[in-house]
């Protein structure tokens, strides 16, 4: 049976209002980088090395954008970036010891707010939420890369 249309409204309003909640949440946590410079360096990381247009594609961003916050990454010494063997023009970049570092660091701080903002919750009402945004999160990345596969970029 398929969704209906106020259900699936009622969770993008949700999905969004979430995401703010989380973003205002989180920039409370002392944090060297800017929102901008973690998303990158999260990013990076799960990815692995690769060009930085590929960073590019995956965060929808405009490469200058980009290219300034790969710069700061690489200066601040969190990312690394180095020749790319098979075409001397690119650069393949990857995330630094320091960087893997300042992304646990991070981690360790968000996770301990979110712990204590659910300490009314049980394990039982956490996994259920995560198991909903893990599916969540499976059925919108299915849809993008089709997307992508499918309409020209």
């Amino acid at each position: 049976m398929a969704v209906h249309r106020d259900t699936a409204r009622a969770l993008v309003e949700e999905i969004a209002t979430l995401g703010r909640l989380v973003k205002a949440t989180t920039a409370h946590a002392p944090s060297a980088l800017s929102p901008a410079q973690q998303g990158v360096l999260h990013l990076l990381a799960q990815r692995g090395e690769c060009r930085q247009h590929e960073l590019t594609q995956a965060l929808g961003v405009g490469p200058s954008a980009l290219s300034r916050q790969i710069t700061e990454l690489v200066s601040s010494g969190l990312v690394a970036r180095r020749p790319d063997p098979e075409d001397g023009r690119a650069a393949l970049i990857s995330v630094s010891d320091a960087g893997a570092a300042t992304l646990q660091e991070a981690s360790d701080r968000r996770s301990g707010l979110l712990a204590g903002l659910l300490e009314g919750w049980d394990e039982d009402e956490a996994q259920a939420a995560l198991a909903s945004i893990e599916h969540l999160v499976a059925t919108f990345t299915t849809t993008v890369h089709h997307s992508r596969e499918v309409v020209p970029q």
